[in-house]
């Protein structure tokens, strides 16, 4: 809730011309409405995982600043 709030206000108050979220999940679909509305670009970077149709439709771009990580098939984490 609070990155939602820290978003809300930040195009509110036009402090930022991008915003950029390391996330995937649909909470902050109303903060990305809140700042597109407020002319603030909203990227996301879901860290390779999914993301929800009704986030997807609600932001500017989609990227991601990591390589994808790899799967290792043959190995298994240990407890």
């Amino acid at each position: 809730m609070r990155i939602g709030l820290d978003i809300a206000s930040t195009a509110l108050e036009r402090q930022a011309d991008v915003i950029v979220l390391m996330s995937g999940v649909a909470d902050f679909v109303q903060a990305a409405k809140l700042s597109r509305r407020k002319g603030v670009k909203f990227i996301l970077d879901p860290l390779w995982q999914d993301i929800p149709v009704g986030l997807h439709e609600h932001i500017d771009g989609l990227t991601s600043g990591f390589s994808r990580p790899r799967r290792d098939e043959g190995h298994q984490a240990s407890n």
